[in-house]
């Protein structure tokens, strides 16, 4: 019984950036050293294994990407958010280019 994938060539995925990261894999095709090295000698199916896996690697890197991404603007927005407890709060109203802040003075109600 054939597979399928041994009549169709599986083209080469280098797309020409040729540098690694720090895990070792190219930051365009995502393959390792040795993926990239013996490719010539792959069978079919073991190219299309390793163009699968390389698939998997993109995703995985580009949702790490994207989850320190959403973690540094949720940390801004927090650190935008917070102010001295002590000090006045300054709250900008959207109007315009010309925002100015409007101070607003701490009201203490003790009794």
């Amino acid at each position: 019984m054939f597979d399928q994938g041994e009549f169709f060539q599986t083209p080469n995925p280098c797309k020409s950036i040729c540098t690694v990261n720090n895990k070792g894999f190219c930051k365009g095709c995502f393959r390792s050293r040795e993926e990239r090295f013996h490719w010539n000698e792959f069978t079919e199916y073991q190219k299309h294994l390793v163009v699968q896996i390389c698939y998997v690697r993109e995703k995985r890197i580009e949702a790490a990407r994207r989850k320190k991404l959403l973690q540094a603007a949720q940390a801004e927005a927090q650190q935008k958010a917070q102010f001295d407890l002590f000090s006045e709060a300054v709250i900008y109203e959207e109007s315009g280019p010309e925002t100015e802040p409007v101070e607003i003075s701490p009201q203490i109600d003790l009794f």
